[in-house]
């Protein structure tokens, strides 16, 4: 959400969109080597798709996607040319009861594109910064690099600022508290370096982002921000104030994490499903983290940190979408609460649904859509699903690998076991479950090979 200047300023802020108050939009444009003006008109209505999820139907962590500005505008004199690969800011303000308008930034473009359709209409089209981490990285190796440094070249090489510092960023990242809290060594560290550059900045950035369980996203002042999915609620919405609502009657809990090292062992941590469906989110092994003696407790631990601190089991996730009224203060990640009019699948009743920010569509003066993405396509753990072991499988073990041959188990619902026999399970045949009754399976993400 927008940081306004005082609790006083955003409820004004608020309360004034909510009675239909007066909208209005301004932007600076910044050419190629000239001085920023504003001797245009906006006309039409800007739009503008923000995301930080590549799929919108997905939930996921360290999501990252460029984000896209649509404006047309009315000038007679301006040189197209010279608007391509300069920038453009956007500010949207409210008439408030008493008082000046309260104005907020909305962010900045990249020009891309700029096609005048007419004589006096530009129609504009700009990429957030996000857009600017395609940029190769060119750096050998180096045998030790601070993740300052990185961040270093990244702004060098991709011409970006990042909002927060490198030692902001590492005390936003998984810990090992439980071994800290208990008095003990931790079993894993992040200590802030690793051994190699990336080949790009977008996947420098991405390996941060998983490295604090959130995601990546040009922020308001087109700066590279890194945040975690805010709870509690920022805002509530009547249903009154909403015009569509479409939500999934198959809502979940993300209640598990798999941590899959390099080598493809993976590593899972999950609270007791109940009568939810449970769905994991994987995360591959970082470049930060550090385990102790390199043994499979510990890298064990990686996984229950992810579960425990960078993840909500406690909360359903409602998948969905809905178009209100509107309020441009709201930022990706923010939770809002769809109050009224919704009754929860399991219950019947019309309790309110907490709906987590994945996607934002905004249109001056027009409906804003705001999209929460379903289950992970990984490890998803559906009410009713079994999970299976040893005792359930006619399998082999070779170079410590495990390939599930033929189903035995009782079971017309399951999960594939990670393991057998403390080996990582990475084949299955493709007859495993030919003759039985199985009606489904919910395979693993540990196997790679169906043959």
């Amino acid at each position: 959400m927008y940081n306004f200047a005082s609790a006083a300023q955003r409820d004004a802020f608020r309360s004034a969109l909510a009675d239909g108050a007066t909208h209005h939009i301004r932007a600076v444009i910044v050419p190629v080597d000239e001085s920023p003006f504003t001797d245009f008109t906006i006309v039409d209505r800007p739009n503008i798709d923000s995301r930080c999820v590549e799929n919108e139907e997905v939930f996921d962590i360290a999501g990252m996607y460029v984000g896209e500005l649509d404006l047309r505008i009315k000038n007679s004199n301006m040189r197209t040319a010279a608007l391509i690969g300069g920038e453009i800011e956007l500010y949207f303000s409210v008439d408030v009861a008493e008082s000046d308008p309260i104005e907020i930034p909305l962010g900045v473009w990249d020009i891309i594109d700029a096609k005048r359709d007419s004589e006096h209409f530009i129609n504009i089209l700009g990429y957030d910064h996000m857009q600017r981490l395609a940029t190769p990285l060119d750096i050998p190796d180096v045998g030790v690099v601070y993740l300052s440094t990185i961040m270093a070249k990244i702004s060098q090489y991709a011409q970006v600022t990042f909002e927060q510092t490198a030692p902001e960023i590492l005390n936003m990242a998984i810990k090992d508290e439980i071994s800290i809290s208990g008095g003990h060594d931790p079993l894993f560290n992040v200590f802030g370096w690793c051994t190699h550059y990336e080949k790009t900045c977008w996947d420098e950035v991405r390996i941060i982002a998983y490295l604090i369980g959130g995601f990546a996203f040009a922020n308001r002042k087109g700066n590279i921000e890194f945040r975690k999915f805010e709870r509690p609620t920022n805002l509530t919405i009547p249903a009154e104030k909403r015009f569509y609502t479409k939500l999934s009657e198959q809502n979940y809990n993300v209640g598990g994490a798999t941590y899959v090292r390099d080598n493809g062992k993976s590593y899972t941590h999950t609270y007791s499903a109940g009568t939810e469906s449970l769905s994991i989110i994987q995360i591959p092994q970082n470049k930060y983290i550090f385990v102790a003696d390199n043994n499979d407790e510990n890298y064990q631990r990686i996984a229950e940190m992810y579960n425990l601190k960078l993840i909500f089991p406690e909360a359903k996730i409602y998948p969905g979408t809905f178009d209100f009224y509107g309020d441009p203060s709201l930022d990706l990640g923010d939770e809002v609460r769809l109050q009224g009019g919704i009754a929860d699948n399991r219950s019947g009743s019309l309790s309110p649904i907490d709906f987590i920010i994945c996607a934002n569509y905004w249109q001056f003066r027009g409906p804003q859509t705001l999209t929460c993405g379903g289950a992970p396509l990984v490890g998803q753990r559906i009410k009713g699903y079994k999970k299976t072991n040893e005792n359930d499988y006619i399998y082999i073990v070779a170079n410590n690998e495990a390939k599930l041959l033929i189903y035995i188990g009782p079971y017309t619902r399951i999960i594939t076991p990670e393991t057998m026999d403390g080996a990582p399970v990475t084949a299955i045949s493709n007859s495993c479950f030919m003759g039985t009754d199985v009606e489904a399976v919910n395979i693993s993400s540990g196997i790679i090979t169906i043959e």
